[in-house]
């Protein structure tokens, strides 16, 4: 097995790169009102973190770029900051090819301006369908080119343009739903750019809410800036970008708030001002971290805590549409609580291990813990989180190390939703403090360092944690999570493993590490000594969950066809659909028609006509082209087909109904309805008077049938009562996304007595999906309320009828997964 040690070595030894930077995303639509003070100050801040550069972030068209640029290029050639464009082709569309190369001409020799072996450093953000362009413009500029064409993936983009690409930028910097951040993206770069450069993506946070630009979601924040870096340093990259300095409608910003650079919460429409939060904590750590990935070595002068987190519980107040992750991206869309963990994080630059971590929140004090530090304890960088506990008031995070304490105070956490026009704020609240102690403390070289801790995705989370810990941990089916010296291997058993059959060749190497230096029984769900045929599967193994089928939510009918197809096909909008989930394969169908096809007006379908028409299917009593639906509306202008309703929006001094015209019966009502003959601003209220007459009358038919009431309503009672049951199993039914009081639970599924993951929306578990039978899931009631409520109204069934307990289903066989 001597073959094996060295692949060991070879594959988790730390790379040594030379000339390695680090960039920040900077967005010069932002800058409109900036005074040269800005300016400089943007500059200095970047400096002192030891950001190398600012990647101008620039929309075609932009009326503020030519006064922007001139004033941007004067501040940083002053401070000796660095710069370099890139070219935005989403926010305006594309950029005209010769204006490109004047900006270029202009700029690039400026000694402001960043260059790379020689050659001005160009990216841009999207515009793979302008890629031959770039054939020119590094033809007349000599540019180096390093788009961001994340759109494609890195195979297709690697290939755009005949390849003219000389290196390759990943706009993928934030986590899939409750997963942590995964480098298996920045993997897939690796694997198609043949040693071409590669700039990772690192970012401290992502929300948005800018309905002007249809954007309105979230993406997990909680560990990743701490454990982003940490990737960085494992995978040594040629570059880095962080996303972002200024980009305040994303809310991951770093740099200073500057209230005069908010233009973008005008023109996206925002429906409250989300980042007046200060960001400039996660600053304090960047001249550690961009020095170990520069150096593989960093000292600290003063120790350092900071902290991060949310100031109102996410189920607290008004999401106002919010989602995490987003269908517009073909990803599958969960609740925002489902996804953060709504705790307050914190990340402390130390001499060595820390003794103890306090949280307190408005009195009420928890333990932290760290999750995260430096291999043996040692100087450096230290990752950790406390529970909130429900608690509100004022935050304090002590950490101790010795006689070293350092206390970092952080604005209230509240349950008042006023702040912010009663919304739920997901951005983060960052602090920051430390201690004015001189240390002056090196933390150890990781130039010869490998990986000594690690994990990944469900698939191989527990045979990645094994090898990694013993120094194996490639980066095409492992993340690292800490580096250190290379442990001491087991005698090897020579004993060869092999991926079971529903993996494939990406697990080979984990299952022959772990079958000699491990026992291979301890990993049958992953490996075996039999050699078995592989799926050859069309997309990575570690792809995220996808949507491939789905159906409309109860209330939402009127797009049942529509979230059946769109579904299918990886869009799945929350608010209309739900999803059912497949493992890993993306049934992705490219748009193939023009279309600008839109539900009626005040209808809200989150794209699913758009998304449907431009694929072939666009059904047309729901999704009408230009607006144009007289021809097909049969029911009136003012129809409102979701609710059912009519939604009259007549001058109100054309509202008057005539009594003299007033129907008697429903029956009459509907006939004057097709006719006309009854104005229809008219309709509700005359309907609203029929139905109180009818229920007067039925008021006393009722009180005249209690007349002679006999004893048998017991045996009525009993009748009713054993009818409960069946109701409630319909009403509930496990595994059935059209049971509607799947809703008020949340779900943690065990797969061979495992937990498959924390906790997820009931009603997205498909039983039939289950990969084994060996199955059992927990129900918890998380919203008691909101059922017991809603099994009343429908079901007429009292609280104090309902139990809960145990439920065993029948044992069904669908050999069907297994192929």
């Amino acid at each position: 097995m001597r073959w094996l040690t060295l692949a060991v070595a070879v594959a988790a030894t730390v790379t040594q790169v030379t000339a390695k930077a680090v960039f920040a995303h900077f967005m010069i639509g932002n800058t409109e009102n900036y005074t040269t003070s800005d300016w400089l100050d943007d500059m200095r801040q970047a400096k002192k973190a030891h950001i190398d550069a600012f990647a101008l972030n620039m929309a075609h068209g932009e009326e503020t770029n030519e006064k922007s640029l001139a004033a941007a290029f004067s501040a940083a050639a002053s401070e000796g900051m660095q710069l370099f464009f890139s070219f935005d082709y989403a926010g305006n569309g594309p950029w005209p090819k010769q204006t490109v190369i004047e900006y270029i001409a202009k700029y690039g020799s400026s000694s402001a301006y960043f260059h790379h072996n020689g050659r001005p450093f160009v990216s841009t953000f999207e515009g793979p369908d302008q890629a031959d362009d770039w054939i020119d413009i590094k033809s007349q500029t000599s540019c180096f080119f390093m788009p961001d064409w994340s759109s494609l993936g890195a195979k297709k983009a690697m290939a755009a343009g005949g390849g003219v690409a000389d290196g390759l930028f990943s706009w993928a910097a934030w986590a899939w739903g409750d997963w942590d951040m995964y480098t298996y993206t920045d993997a897939s770069y690796a694997q198609y750019m043949n040693g071409k450069p590669y700039m990772m993506p690192v970012s401290p946070w992502f929300y948005t809410n800018l309905p002007g630009y249809n954007k309105n979601w979230l993406w997990r924040g909680d560990r990743a800036w701490g454990d982003r870096w940490i990737q960085a340093q494992w995978w040594q990259p040629e570059f880095i970008q962080i996303i972002s300095w200024n980009d305040y409608g994303e809310s991951h910003y770093i740099g200073p708030v500057r209230k005069h650079a908010m233009g973008a919460f005008d023109i996206g429409r925002a429906p409250y001002n989300y980042a007046t939060l200060p960001h400039d904590g996660w600053r304090d750590i960047l001249p550690f971290v961009i020095d170990m990935y520069k150096n593989n070595v960093a000292t600290i002068d003063h120790e350092r805590l900071v902290t991060w987190y949310t100031l109102v519980d996410p189920t607290r107040c008004n999401h106002n549409g919010t989602v995490a992750n987003t269908a517009s991206q073909l990803q599958q869309e969960f609740e925002p609580e489902e996804v953060m963990d709504n705790k307050i994080h914190f990340a402390a630059l130390l001499k060595g291990k820390p003794d103890k971590v306090l949280c307190d929140v408005g009195g009420s004090i928890t333990t932290g813990k760290f999750y995260q530090g430096p291999d043996n304890d040692g100087t450096g960088m230290y990752l950790g989180e406390c529970d909130k506990e429900g608690g509100t008031g004022i935050v304090r995070v002590i950490v101790t190390r010795g006689q070293t304490t350092i206390t970092v105070f952080g604005d209230a956490i509240s349950s008042d939703c006023s702040r912010w026009n009663g919304f739920t704020n997901y951005n983060a609240h960052v602090a920051s403090g430390f201690s004015t102690a001189v240390v002056n403390a090196q933390a150890a070289d990781i130039s010869q360092a490998v990986c000594v801790n690690g994990t990944g995705m469900h698939v191989v989370k527990d045979l990645c944690e094994f090898t990694c810990s013993l120094g194996y941990c490639p980066q095409t089916a492992c993340v690292c999570t800490r580096l250190g010296k290379q442990p001491t291997l087991p005698k090897a058993s020579g004993v060869q493993g092999h991926p079971i059959g529903n993996l494939d060749a990406s697990v080979s190497g984990l299952c022959s590490f772990a079958c000699s230096y491990g026992k291979c029984s301890d990993f049958g769900k992953y490996c075996s000594t039999t050699k078995m045929p592989l799926n050859v599967r069309p997309q990575s193994l570690f792809e995220p969950l996808y949507c491939d089928a789905g159906l409309a939510r109860d209330g939402q009918e009127y797009f049942n066809e529509l979230c059946g197809f769109t579904c299918k096909h990886g869009y799945c909008p929350i608010r209309r659909c739900i999803c059912s989930v497949g493992w890993g394969f993306a049934n992705i169908l490219d748009p193939f028609e023009t279309s600008t096809a839109k539900p009626l007006s005040g209808v809200e379908d989150y794209g699913l006509c758009s998304f449907a028409c431009q694929r072939g299917f666009c059904p047309n009593d729901v999704c009408f082209e230009n607006g144009e639906f007289d021809d097909w509306w049969l029911w009136g202008e003012h129809y409102n087909p979701i609710e059912d309703i009519y939604i009259d929006d007549e001058d109100i001094d054309r509202l008057d109904c005539d009594p003299a015209q007033a129907p008697r019966t429903l029956d009459d009502l509907a006939k004057s309805a097709e006719t006309l003959s009854t104005p229809s601003q008219c309709w509700d209220r005359w309907a609203m008077e029929i139905l109180i007459k009818t229920l007067l009358g039925i008021g006393s038919e009722y009180q005249e049938s209690l007349k002679g009431y006999d004893k048998l309503f017991s045996t009525y009672e009993k009748y009713i009562r054993e009818s409960v049951g069946p109701q409630l199993e319909h009403f509930a039914h496990p595994g059935n996304m059209k049971s509607p009081g799947l809703k008020y639970f949340d779900c943690v599924v065990s797969i061979n007595g495992k937990k498959y993951r924390d906790k997820q929306d009931c009603q997205y578990i498909v039983l039939e999906r289950l990969p084994v039978d060996n199955w059992h899931i927990d129900y918890t009631l998380r919203d008691a309320e909101g059922f017991f409520a809603e099994v009343d109204e429908k079901l007429g069934i009292a609280k104090e009828w309902i139990t809960f307990g145990e439920w065993a289903l029948e044992k069904q066989c669908d050999d069907s997964m297994y192929g």
